[in-house]
């Protein structure tokens, strides 16, 4: 089980592994209040100090937080295959941990405080069990596996509008209902022509996450959506890029051949 605490709020049995995933140890604080620090899963120092002097709003640092954690560092000019994609294996490992045993995510804000970046770590990390599930049902839907996996895409497209609907009104989002065309186009594609369109839309829609804050008036889209989003997107074009790799029968052709 996953959850996130004030590294100040006593210790209980149900905490589990409690890892304190702040930039800053704390002067003072005792080393019983957490079983390990993780500074790298903070955000940096810089941001932290704009977003504390109010110089970045919380929307900007939520944005910037998510594109920390998967921000490329120098040694992976390295690596030709397999690169570290920021904290992007550590992620994995605190997912893992979380299924099998309880993990509780610490940093120094009090408890009542939502505008905090473990509460973004936190739907980061949710999202992967979340697409996990979504892969293995689909999987267990045999020859309707395609269907699902293209109506999760065409579903991931028309929830931007939808969350904008009260705010913005129908007319008022024309890229987010051009998103809902483009996503809802590959998932027709990967049914009627190829699996393949599939996989590409899920990988794009990863990446449409990251651009639509620039390009579109976003405010009415949570702070926490976007990291959960992006990590669902990524899971699943992952899987199913492995599928493919290893010679899936179903993601070799039109989605009606098999």
């Amino acid at each position: 089980m996953l959850q996130t605490r004030s590294v100040h709020t006593p210790a209980t049995r149900r905490d589990g592994l409690r890892i304190l995933v702040a930039r800053f140890r704390g002067r003072g604080l005792p080393a019983d209040r957490y079983d390990v620090w993780m500074p790298s899963l903070g955000p940096s120092e810089r941001l932290l100090r704009s977003f504390l002097d109010g110089k970045t709003d919380w929307r900007s640092f939520a944005k910037r937080y998510r594109e920390q954690l998967f921000a490329p560092a120098s040694i992976d000019g390295e690596n030709k295959t397999i690169k570290n994609h920021g904290q992007k294996s550590t992620l994995r490992l605190l997912k893992h941990l979380s299924e099998v045993g309880n993990v509780t995510l610490l940093c120094h804000c009090h408890e009542d405080v939502k505008q905090c970046h473990r509460h973004l770590l936190e739907a980061a990390l949710r999202s992967k069990s979340l697409a996990v599930g979504f892969v293995v049902l689909a999987r267990r839907a045999g020859r309707a596996e395609l269907a699902w996996i293209a109506s999760g895409l065409f579903a991931a497209g028309v929830l931007y509008p939808l969350m904008g609907w009260s705010t913005h009104g129908v007319g008022g989002m024309p890229v987010e209902w051009g998103g809902v065309a483009l996503f809802g186009i590959l998932a027709g594609l990967g049914v009627a022509v190829s699996a393949w369109f599939l996989m590409l839309g899920w990988g794009l829609h990863a990446f449409w996450d990251l651009l639509l804050p620039w390009v579109a008036d976003t405010a009415y889209v949570p702070p926490w959506y976007a990291a959960a989003c992006l990590g669902f997107d990524l899971v699943v074009a992952a899987a199913m890029a492995v599928r493919a790799w290893r010679g899936a029968p179903d993601l070799a052709g039109p989605a009606g051949a098999h």
